[in-house]
């Protein structure tokens, strides 16, 4: 139950104990209505027993010692048990009626008690059930300012590794320095498959088909593969930590990500991915989150390779 539907449930209880509460006390008011009553009746009954006893003392004298008059005093004490006895048994139910009401009464009033208690029981509980809710509010605003402060510090430490990127060709003619390392890589993979597809008897390396790219991207690939293989951890690292947090804006961070690379960063991770078979474990996150959607088609060799990615991207799996 969440804490809306507890606080609307506690508030419709609240009101039917409204209800019973006056109830109950209009309950006691009249027994103790009947008490009143009772109780004046037991005492008139007491006084009139007793004024009775006192009046038959004196027309029944019994202080001479002759049988006549003793035989006075047994007309006497039948007359008080006849007459008093059975006033004073009538009082004495009175008031055991009045003690059974009064037990009632404080039955009532125990039941009161028992529902004011059970009401601050459930107060208790919304009070907790609001601290705990505050409690998750906090503790979600602190987890994203952590992962913010970890997303930003890493995606720092990725742009780092791209301007400490430094890559040159075998013979030293040719370099690419930070974000330019990818326009190198770019025409480094152009020349290469150019000359397979020469070697093959082709025209050139728009012609190269998806088999000659593996070969090309690998050789290129393997020459720079200490450079690039920290550039691609690193990437993966801010992909999964951005993929694996509960943010509920996954792609606001990710578009921020987007906005990190540039085009030649983007087509180098296509024929990454296109070579590769979708095995590294950053190229689904990419697929994903649709990182390559800003890529430049006129980088891209020849068409048929953006078909033959579409056929070997693996099936998006939107994670929780």
């Amino acid at each position: 139950m969440t804490h809306e539907e507890f606080e609307k449930e506690l508030a419709d209880e609240s009101e039917r104990l409204e209800i019973a509460k006056k109830l109950i006390e209009e309950e006691i008011l009249k027994e103790n209505v009947k008490i009143e009553r009772y109780t004046k009746l037991a005492w008139y009954s007491v006084y009139l027993g007793a004024a009775i006893g006192f009046i038959a003392l004196f027309h029944f004298p019994f202080l001479s010692n002759t049988s006549k008059e003793f035989g006075g005093l047994n007309l006497l004490g039948d007359f008080l048990a006849g007459s008093v006895g059975s006033i004073w048994s009538l009082s004495g139910l009175f008031f055991v009626y009045i003690a059974f009401l009064g037990q009632k009464v404080q039955i009532l009033h125990q039941r009161i008690d028992i529902m004011a208690g059970q009401q601050e029981i459930k107060y208790t509980r919304l009070q907790i059930m609001g601290q705990k809710k505050e409690m998750e509010i906090q503790n979600e605003t602190l987890q994203q300012q952590n992962f913010e402060n970890t997303f930003f510090q890493l995606l720092k430490y990725f742009n780092s590794t791209i301007s400490n990127l430094k890559l040159v060709n075998q013979i030293g003619t040719k370099s690419g320095i930070g974000s330019d390392a990818f326009k190198f890589l770019y025409d480094e993979l152009k020349s290469t498959t150019h000359l397979l597809t020469n070697y093959e008897n082709k025209h050139n390396y728009q012609n190269a088909s998806v088999e000659q790219m593996i070969i090309s991207f690998s050789a290129i690939y393997d020459l720079y593969k200490t450079q690039l293989s920290v550039y691609f951890k690193t990437l993966y690292l801010v992909l999964e930590l951005v993929d694996s947090s509960k943010s509920s804006n996954k792609e606001l961070y990710m578009s921020i990500i987007r906005a990190q690379l540039s085009s030649y960063e983007l087509i180098i991770l296509f024929y990454h991915g296109l070579c590769t078979g979708f095995n590294e474990d950053y190229i689904s996150f990419i697929e994903e989150y649709d990182l390559l959607c800003d890529i430049d088609r006129k980088l891209v060799f020849n068409e048929s390779h953006l078909l033959e990615y579409d056929s070997l991207k693996p099936i998006t799996v939107i994670r929780p």
